[in-house]
């Protein structure tokens, strides 16, 4: 039988230290979602969601006229995943004729772990950005391969495709 002494017990704090930093290190993440409401002129509209590194990761449209000039209504939600926690996420709002977005109610709105935490409009000129943070988990978030789903207008678009099938 071993004896215990101080450099066992220093190895077992240093040990215990080692492992919960460990744990605290891995990257939190939280399940993002980002819906559009365009009532009218969604052939006008265009989105696109970034990293803090400025990274592209969404592109959304209309799928039927996008960036056309099209007079259709268009609503979707986009399930993003788990992204990193982290601050200043941005989005770009574009409006093909710089008049803002059309209709009552024209608006996007992103959930972070079933937070709101944005919710604007394009008010007016070609392009306009507004940051957002994300934060608070969420159910759809554990490990292994993440699933993308898109619909629009009600309708399965894309099923765990990686890659925008439109735009």
């Amino acid at each position: 039988m071993k004896n215990f002494t101080f450099l066992n017990c220093k190895n077992l704090l240093l040990s215990t230290l080692l492992f919960f930093t460990a744990l605290l290190s891995v990257a939190q993440t939280s399940e993002v979602i980002v819906t559009v409401n365009w009532p009218a002129w969604s052939g006008e509209n265009y989105l696109r969601v970034y990293d803090p590194s400025g990274t592209t990761l969404l592109n959304l449209c209309n799928p039927a006229s996008c960036y056309s000039g099209a007079n259709t209504s268009y609503s979707t939600s986009v399930n993003m995943g788990c992204l990193t926690d982290a601050n200043n996420y941005s989005i770009r709002m574009y409006d093909r004729y710089g008049d803002q977005w059309n209709g009552t109610g024209a608006n996007v709105t992103i959930t972070s772990g079933g937070n709101v935490v944005l919710n604007t409009t394009h008010g007016g000129g070609s392009s306009s950005t507004a940051n957002f943070n994300v934060y608070g988990g969420g159910s759809a978030c554990v490990s292994g391969p993440q699933e993308i789903d898109i619909y629009g207008n009600g309708v399965l678009i894309a099923d765990n495709d990686a890659s925008p099938r439109y735009c």
